[in-house]
């Protein structure tokens, strides 16, 4: 029988743009150690274990220099495909994504009808069996495979809202600015806090609680549920 990494035709990309602010340090965030390796050494470890012969795309943006010095002179990546595509004005993680798929490496993928796996470079705990399992094929009407995981403290962090109807699995993938969680956190607060006899704020309340609408990227989302999302981002002491 085969090894897995070659029963399966798969490109990754890894995105390494970031500038890392919450680190305070003026080197990009990939490249912080952890184990006496940088953060990327360690993704990069795993996707060579199990897909050592996919074409791969690196997404840098700050620090690019540094970033590609690193991954050229490891010694271990030496027999890596790798393929350096840069983000030039750090706008998010879709953003970086899109910048890799509208690249040349990114029309030949789609071209070849190859699926793409995509890890944050500031992954290191990720594990080679989780890749395996990301990028086992797809089964009939899948459209992808979405990693998600709960936290205790969701605050600061993109979320996926998976809502149940009728009997089926509803996945609406959501992302919204920290200063706009914020400002949703204030209006529900102050709805909250409005005089219950008054029908005319009861009213508003019920719809904010109920259909709230953001602007995520430039295109309006409609959010059901968001009361749990606002109170999920409400800003701890000190923030905001």
């Amino acid at each position: 029988m085969k090894p897995f990494n070659e029963l399966i035709s798969c490109a990754v990309m890894i995105l390494a743009a970031g500038e890392g602010k919450r680190m305070r340090s003026p080197l990009p965030k990939v490249l912080h150690e952890m184990g006496g390796k940088p953060l990327l050494y360690h993704v990069l470890f795993q996707v060579q274990s199990v897909l050592p012969h996919s074409s791969l795309a690196i997404v840098v943006g700050h620090g690019r220099e540094q970033v590609e010095e690193y991954v050229l002179r490891e010694p271990l990546f030496k027999t890596l495909k790798v393929n350096f595509i840069l983000q030039s004005e750090q706008r998010g993680t879709g953003h970086a994504a899109r910048c890799a798929m509208d690249s040349e490496w990114g029309k030949q993928q789609v071209q070849m009808k190859n699926p793409v796996l995509v890890l944050p470079g500031d992954l290191p705990l990720i594990s080679s069996l989780l890749i395996q399992e990301m990028t086992f094929p797809l089964k009939r009407g899948e459209a992808l495979r979405l990693l998600t995981c709960e936290l205790s403290e969701p605050a600061g962090y993109g979320r996926v809202m998976k809502r149940g109807k009728n009997g089926k699995q509803n996945y609406h993938i959501m992302g919204i600015p920290k200063e706009e969680v914020i400002h949703l956190f204030q209006l529900y607060k102050n709805l909250k806090e409005a005089d219950e006899n008054d029908n005319r704020a009861a009213a508003i309340r019920k719809k904010s609680e109920k259909d709230i609408i953001a602007i995520v990227e430039g295109e309006l989302v409609k959010m059901r549920a968001a009361k749990e999302l606002i109170l999920a981002s409400k800003p701890k002491k000190g923030e905001g």
